[in-house]
């Protein structure tokens, strides 16, 4: 039987089918994985991707994050699933492997300031019992582990509720001022499901 527990598409009316369908079966990262290659397909990127990368939650702050993030993509993947050892499911978006989807977003040069940041809605920002230095703490609440949140400081929180949809990264660094290096914090809204991005003016 498929694991459900945590599952946002797990509903009433999908239990018989869930639980009962003979080809229903679970699969690890390396198997999906191998999977999604054997049948023509490329992983563009996980729908939730913070619990798959050493930079977020609280691996980030051990010294096994560094060593971590030396490996290639797949084997982060891989090691991340046993480190939490509680995902029951994954999501993900495919496409062809002769073809770019648009999903794979780079910040590594300057055509990041023309990326639109778009804040997901299911973000939200406590600003109670906050640690020293910070103004708030981003927690997308559709994850399923508590260690993934963002703490942000002022200027980073006034630059994160500018974000409108319609300007740009380079608008909002002018808007916005003392978020240094700025590249830094997109980045890390990035990897933390906070944004996605319009790229579409690099295409």
């Amino acid at each position: 039987l498929a694991v459900q527990g945590g599952s946002r598409e797990f509903v009433s009316e999908a239990l018989a089918d869930a639980l009962l369908n003979p080809r229903d079966r679970s699969y690890s990262v390396p198997q999906l994985l191998d999977f999604i290659e054997r049948n023509g397909l490329k992983l563009g990127r996980w729908h939730w991707q913070a619990p798959y990368l050493p930079h977020c939650g609280s691996i980030a702050n051990t010294p096994h994050a560094h060593r971590l993030a030396a490996l290639p993509e797949r084997e982060q993947y891989v090691e991340m699933e046993l480190w939490r050892g509680l995902m029951s499911n994954h999501s993900v978006l495919v496409h062809r492997n002769d073809m770019n989807d648009g999903s794979n977003v780079s910040l590594d040069d300057d055509q990041y300031l023309s990326y639109v940041p778009i804040r997901l809605p299911w973000t939200i920002c406590v600003q109670e019992r906050l640690p020293p230095g910070a103004a708030g703490v981003l927690v997308n609440q559709t994850h399923l582990f508590q260690d993934l949140y963002l703490l942000v400081s002022a200027p980073e929180k006034q630059m994160f509720e500018a974000i409108d949809g319609r300007r740009s990264i380079s608008e909002l660094i002018d808007m916005v001022q003392g978020v240094r290096p700025a590249k830094d914090f997109f980045q890390k809204l990035w990897w933390n499901d906070q944004v996605v991005f319009n790229t579409s003016a690099t295409q």
